[in-house]
């Protein structure tokens, strides 16, 4: 398992680990491997950032309570829609990983 830990992006892992800590009912919507990386089944929904209808789909299921997007996410109907959400207060803003990953991924979190 720690070996799992330490791929793609040991910096983003660590949040990640942080976060299921304070909150182990978190779900994340996101491509990045979290149930793999950290192990915890059922912590994410998989979406690859593509399609601006499922987006919106999908961030109608009021379990997900995470965002985790990637920085090559190049959808500009999904971009406006988060941009829109933040200033709306809908979405926070939490950090933009800066590690060792290839691809940065922006964490949110959305208030319901």
């Amino acid at each position: 398992m720690t070996a799992r830990q330490e791929l793609f992006s040991p910096s983003l892992n660590r949040e990640l680990r942080r976060l299921f800590a304070d909150n182990p009912n978190t779900l994340i919507l996101t491509n990045y491997p979290v149930e793999y990386v950290l192990g915890l089944e059922n912590s994410q929904v998989f979406f690859w950032y593509a399609d601006g209808r499922e987006f919106e789909r999908l961030m109608q299921n009021e379990n997900i309570t995470h965002l985790l997007v990637p920085s090559t996410a190049d959808n500009i109907e999904i971009w406006n829609l988060i941009e829109k959400w933040v200033n709306e207060g809908y979405l926070t803003f939490i950090l933009q990983d800066q590690g060792s990953s290839v691809i940065p991924y922006r964490l949110y979190a959305i208030k319901r």
